[in-house]
């Protein structure tokens, strides 16, 4: 097999693709050939998972296939929403600023050019890559001119500036969707500087608000990156809030995907954050009812500013089983009565796989911590005790935070 080893840097570094893996376990070894003598050299085992996963995330889930319909449009799905091959298109940077689709033939006349990182000039074109990996439609987008050599590990792409950028998406929802936007791959700031830029639908937490899954979907990705493309010398990490949730969660639970992060707006994970949106809402409640002014909310929650309880309640909805997004049929949702067997929309039933599952119920288990005991406004009730008897401010927050305390035991979700 000497032969289909390339040298990589110096004359003593080879490297090389094995392919024709069977699922499953495979054994890998490689031997030193001198004088006549095989000698052992070194051995590793692989175990090679199927394209459509899982890998560690656990057994499927139910999912809506889009990658045969707009805006993707790769043909047809097979049964894991999977296509049968991937589809290359090609954009190019015109001089007015925006990305146009490349027509067939000579470039046009108002191909823009532009200077990657290595100190390249090229013209400002973007291959872009769709596929379908981990049953989430994936992108890929670099610097490539065609009628040049095509990128692979074995081909120096002039555009190409050696480093990876993964971009993660926001928001938060349950999914059970293929969906139809990635962490966004079109990313002027880092193409025209040559970085290859890749992302997935299933790295957006507004189609699935799951780190496990993301992480997969990333890991395998890249996978695939280096396999066609070649090896990055690192892989940065790009997106803003829950993009940027996704981000800090994957760097510390699953070193290696990800050697650095940019982000922004950021948020510890999802479950804390969806705690504080059940707290935020009924301490919106309590104040509503009680005619609480801005600064008294802050005495209440020791929040910087109302405005943050409102951030925390974009989140919460993910924990009520019966409030599917639109793309679930309504004979196909979760019903106590007349659906018991259906899809259940919360947040511990989307990621049952690292919850577990109730043996009594078939429902999700959330292991989710809570505020009770926590007294909310003591410090500021501690603050002016001098002046609470007197002072209806301080007795209008001390009633508040007792009355709220009391309202969010009765109406947590179970």
């Amino acid at each position: 097999m000497t032969s289909r080893f390339r040298s990589v840097g110096d004359r003593w570094t080879l490297l090389g693709l094995v392919d024709r893996l069977k699922l499953g376990r495979n054994r890998i070894e490689v031997r030193a050939d001198r004088w006549g003598w095989q000698r052992p050299g070194a051995t590793l085992t692989v175990v090679n998972h199927p394209a459509a996963g899982p890998v560690f995330s656990g057994p499927h889930i139910p999912l809506f296939c889009t990658a045969s319909g707009s805006p993707w449009n790769l043909g047809p799905v097979d049964e894991n929403c999977h296509v049968a091959e991937a589809r290359v298109s090609y954009r190019y940077r015109s001089t007015a600023g925006s990305f146009v689709d490349l027509p067939d033939g000579p470039l046009p006349a108002d191909v823009a050019s532009t200077t990657t990182t290595a100190g390249r000039t090229v013209p400002y074109v973007v291959r872009i890559e769709r596929g379908t990996i981990n049953r989430a439609v994936y992108e890929i987008a670099m610097l490539h001119q065609p009628g040049t050599p095509a990128p692979s590990p074995w081909t120096t792409t002039r555009g190409w500036n050696d480093r990876l950028v993964y971009t993660f998406g926001g928001a938060c929802s349950i999914g059970h969707t293929q969906a139809t936007s990635t962490g966004g791959v079109l990313d002027h700031t880092l193409l025209s500087r040559g970085y290859a830029v890749a992302s997935a639908t299933f790295n957006v937490y507004a189609h699935n608000c799951n780190d496990v899954t993301s992480a997969e979907t990333a890991m395998m990705v890249k996978e695939h990156f280096i396999e066609t493309l070649g090896v990055p010398a690192f892989t940065m990490g790009w997106g803003g809030s829950a993009g940027t949730m996704q981000q800090l969660l994957i760097a510390n639970a699953y070193p290696g995907i990800l050697d650095g992060v940019v982000g922004s707006i950021g948020y510890p994970d999802e479950r804390s954050t969806t705690i504080s949106g059940h707290e935020c809402r009924f301490i919106s409640q309590a104040a509503t009812a009680a005619g609480l002014s801005a600064a008294q909310q802050h005495a209440v929650s020791g929040f910087g500013s109302p405005n943050t309880c409102v951030g925390y309640q974009f989140f919460d909805s993910v924990d009520w089983p019966t409030a599917c997004p639109a793309h679930i049929p309504a004979d196909r949702r979760y019903h106590p009565v007349t659906n018991p067997e259906g899809i259940r929309c919360a947040m511990a039933d989307f990621v049952s796989n690292v919850y577990g599952v109730d043996p009594d119920t078939g429902a999700g288990r959330p292991i989710i911590p809570d505020t009770v005991g926590v007294q909310y406004g003591l410090a500021t009730l501690r603050a002016r005790a001098s002046s609470a008897r007197s002072s209806s401010c301080g007795s209008t927050r001390a009633s508040a935070a007792w009355t709220w305390r009391a309202t969010a035991r009765r109406n947590a979700p179970r």
